[in-house]
């Protein structure tokens, strides 16, 4: 393996870059002076047809795609092939827990990313797989019922029942996320509900006017409700006593303590959910035109509501709602463009014109206010809430902001490809004349390293946490690392004989994946030892 340190960024000339952004690998001394780092090839495969590899969150396995199907898995840890491709008909990720799960013609295969757990569920003649989730997996089993697993240790979790109900008729099992609920559909238009932690304990929820199309669980679990074509009805999810019926709507959404219920539809309105009594409405005449429902979101406070209308070229409107006092909060006639999170929002962007806003979800405090605004797009929000990157994809452009100050930092041609708190890593400045790879300190917006590179070059890229170092390739398919706080080259070894079309890191940063473009060979290199932390001694070459 050659290792030339002494190699200078702007001499190297680059046809084709791929690009691994990832979490600091270890035993880095300091930024300005980083110690060699050595690979190690763990193993290589000639597969055709390739469209993709990807890592478990924790990097114990690995996933080769192919165009419509999975190929392969593999247990890095022990350089083995855990899954046949011929056998495996789909596959995933679980990302809380690393599971990858899949299904062979036979059976229902599961493998804990942590190495400890791995078991099958075997296809038998009556058996049949009534709901699936990341979790929990509920079967139909011979003399037994309904049987509910634990996918992270392969046990059951408990049967399925409840009394005086012949669970043979029932339509369907769903299982929610979050606090799990399995939620089943009987012929009757009722529903039963179990806690996935205490499956023994049901509750028989209807029957309901009519087939239930939706179940909505308050955040807190307490209140139930199901929409079907006669209208909604609010439940008890303790004794499934019916509390209240509301009307008829599109979308619904519930308060954090669950007394309070928003329903969409021509318009928006807050109910008591207990006794059905409305408590007020939110009529703008925009929402009567409107074909496609508006998107509708719950702030994490449980009480500011959260409604978003588009109207194309002519903008926007957003209205933010306190559920508990059912005041209207702020009324923003601009376009909704983008919210900091899609799952538990706090921050929302909205643009006029040139000039964008940054309001605070809960109670609608204008946090920032930017102007002019060259690029319309949000593409990264720093988790201490401080700065925002804005992006134009048609021109490569990108601009960072202080949302403390309102000021603009700095703008750059190219497009982010890697990002964390303390800074930016940017590839470009254009499409088709990508000779270059720039690092933005974010507080300061100044540029901090410039890797360039005389030949334009194209090419995918992949990232992991952190964005501390890069990966680059060259015609001749050797991989190149480098230490984005001085730009140094760290390490330099030949990883295939020819271009590379596709790079990718394991969120740990101590795999690589590189995939030939000529000689069609998939290679996984790993971290020698000391570099990366104790890591189990890799087999094959260096």
């Amino acid at each position: 393996m050659n290792t030339r340190r002494s190699a200078k960024p702007q001499a190297v000339a680059l046809s084709t870059l791929a690009i691994a952004c990832w979490a600091c690998c270890g035993g880095v001394s300091s930024a300005a002076d980083p110690p060699p780092v050595k690979y190690r090839l763990l193993f290589e495969r000639n597969k055709t047809g390739v469209h993709g590899i990807t890592f478990s969150r924790d990097g114990r396995f690995t996933k080769i795609h192919g165009s419509d199907k999975l190929m392969e898995v593999w247990d890095l840890a022990r350089c083995q092939q855990v899954f046949e491709a011929e056998h495996v008909m789909h596959t995933g990720w679980q990302r809380r827990w690393g599971v990858v799960y899949g299904r062979k013609k036979d059976a229902y295969v599961y493998f804990s990313a942590t190495g400890k757990t791995s078991w099958s569920l075997p296809v038998l003649k009556d058996r049949v797989v009534c709901g699936t989730h990341s979790e929990w997996v509920v079967t139909r089993e011979p003399g037994e019922g309904l049987v509910l697993w634990d996918v992270l240790n392969g046990e059951k979790a408990g049967r399925l029942g409840h009394p005086n109900t012949d669970l043979r008729e029932l339509a369907g099992v769903h299982v929610t996320g979050g606090k799990v609920r399995v939620v089943g559909k009987l012929p009757d238009h009722s529903i039963v509900v179990w806690p996935a932690e205490e499956p023994s304990r049901s509750v028989k929820i209807g029957p309901h006017h009519g087939a239930p199309w939706q179940v909505v669980f308050s955040r807190d679990r307490s209140r139930i409700l199901t929409r079907g074509p006669a209208g909604a009805l609010v439940w008890d999810a303790a004794t499934g006593r019916c509390l209240s019926e509301l009307g008829p709507f599109k979308a619904a959404v519930f308060t954090a303590d669950g007394k309070r219920a928003v329903t969409l539809g021509s318009s928006a309105r807050l109910w008591e959910a207990g006794t059905g009594k409305r408590l007020g409405e939110l009529e703008p005449p925009e929402l009567k035109r409107l074909s496609k429902v508006p998107d509708i979101h719950l702030a994490p406070d449980g009480r500011t509501l959260c409604l978003a209308t588009h109207f194309g070229w002519r903008g926007g409107r957003v209205w933010l709602w306190d559920l508990e006092t059912g005041e209207l909060q702020a009324d923003i006639q601009a376009k909704p463009t983008a919210l900091d999170s899609p799952t538990r929002p706090t921050r929302l962007f909205t643009l006029r014109g040139d000039t964008a806003r940054v309001h605070k979800l809960s109670g609608g405090k204008l946090l920032a206010t930017l102007r002019p605004v060259d690029c319309p797009t949000p593409v990264f929000w720093s988790k201490d809430g401080t700065r925002l990157v804005l992006g134009d994809r048609a021109n490569w452009r990108l601009s960072l902001w202080s949302l403390e100050s309102g000021r603009r930092l700095g703008g750059y041609k190219g497009w982010l490809c890697g990002w964390s708190n303390e800074r930016l890593v940017i590839f470009g400045p254009a499409q088709g004349q990508i000779n270059q790879v720039t690092v933005v300190d974010c507080r300061t917006g100044r540029v901090s390293v410039v890797l360039k590179h005389a030949a334009g070059f194209s090419g995918p890229w992949a990232q992991a946490e952190g964005a501390r170092r890069i990966a680059t390739s060259i015609p001749d398919g050797s991989l190149r690392v480098w230490d984005l706080a001085s730009g140094r080259l760290v390490a330099d070894f030949p990883a295939h004989d020819g271009p590379i079309a596709e790079v990718r890191m394991s969120a740990d940063g101590r795999t690589l994946a590189t995939r030939g473009k000529k000689d069609g060979k998939i290679r996984f290199w790993q971290c020698a030892a000391g570099a990366a932390g104790p890591i189990p001694a890799p087999t094959g070459r260096e």
